[in-house]
């Protein structure tokens, strides 16, 4: 969609409705760009001996996939697909970002560990499902507190979320971004779990995200 009438300025997508999206009628595409996009979720270590574990953050560097546009803003959509064997764990540069909790730097066996449990079977079942799959439609509501309707599929499981969003479109470029909570349970995982239940990973699992499409 051509942004001209707005130049350079970021512009909360529901502007659009006052002015550009009226003048488009058809859906604007857009490729999305994995190295300007990031996406991680936090994985908390808990029970009595939680002392003897470790937070992880999982990243996602490596994505595709891509957003229509619609000018009924509720009818845009978006898919995303995230390759398993690609994720992350534990990336030092973003463990020292996010601080508190994550401030201790887990040592190479740890974080092997924590991969192979991931990928394993019992959790991702990277080797039968290697890819994440997200999609949705929206944004639904009014500026400053918009959401979208958000199918998550792991593993075979798919969950059903709201997720806050705030969404902006400078040019060619649109931007998503937001953070929500999600439990293993809502996608059908059961967390790692030892000696007996005493040290174990959490149920929560902090998502964050910001997605770049550029427009084709």
């Amino acid at each position: 969609m051509a942004m001209s009438a707005v130049g350079k300025h970021l512009v909360p997508l529901t502007l659009l409705l006052c002015g550009a999206v009226h003048a488009q009628q058809e859906v604007t595409e857009y490729a999305i760009n994995s190295a300007e996009s990031r996406v991680y979720w936090l994985v908390y270590s808990a029970g009595v001996l939680s002392r003897l574990g470790h937070n992880h953050v999982i990243s996602a560097p490596t994505l595709s996939g891509t957003i229509h546009l619609d000018p009924q803003l509720p009818q845009s959509r978006f898919s995303i697909e995230i390759p398993v064997a690609m994720l992350v764990v534990d990336d030092a540069a973003l463990r020292a970002e996010l601080g508190n909790g994550f401030t201790g730097e887990p040592s190479t066996n740890d974080i092997e560990g924590t991969r192979r449990n991931m990928l394993s079977d019992r959790l991702l079942n990277a080797g039968q499902y290697p890819v994440l799959q997200i999609s949705g439609t929206g944004p639904l509501g009014e500026a400053d507190s918009q959401v979208m309707n958000v199918s998550v599929t792991v593993a075979g499981n798919t969950a059903e979320l709201m997720v806050p969003v705030t969404v902006r479109v400078d040019g060619d470029t649109i931007s998503a971004e937001g953070v929500f909570q999600l439990t293993h349970e809502e996608i059908g995982l059961r967390p790692f779990s030892a000696l007996m239940g005493t040290l174990k990973v959490a149920e929560q699992m902090d998502f964050s995200y910001y997605i770049v499409g550029r427009r084709l």
